[in-house]
């Protein structure tokens, strides 16, 4: 059960994660325009040292590998469940269609094999 919470929680910061340094780079250079920016275009010299526009390159940069990791991870997991999925219908028709006597198959030597003892896989 504790296995199962400690996952989710990896699982749901891996999906959400990349929203943190999106938004630490929107709040960068919003700050950026109020601290230096604003001031600048009414002919003041601001007199602030960091660099706040890269600064949120950098967190934009970081936040869009991360969301790229996300959209990866997610497809690779869809892909997965949607080749499952129709690998079991498959496996679910074989099986009817065989039961039914639709399907004959031939064993080793030539045969009809019985339903019942075909393994599908």
């Amino acid at each position: 059960m504790i296995k199962h919470r400690i996952i989710g929680l990896f699982v749901a910061l891996l999906s959400a994660g990349w929203l943190m340094p999106a938004w630490l780079a929107a709040s960068t250079y919003l700050s950026f325009w109020h601290a230096e920016g604003w001031p600048l275009l009414q002919g003041k010299s601001p007199a602030n040292s960091f660099p706040y526009l890269d600064f949120a390159r950098d967190c934009v940069s970081v936040a869009a590998i991360w969301l790229g990791t996300v959209i990866f991870f997610w497809s690779y997991i869809g892909y997965t469940a949607f080749v499952r999925r129709r690998a079991v219908q498959q496996y679910i028709q074989a099986d009817a269609a065989s039961r039914r006597g639709l399907i004959q198959v031939l064993d080793p030597t030539g045969n009809v094999a019985c339903p019942s003892t075909v393994r599908v896989i």
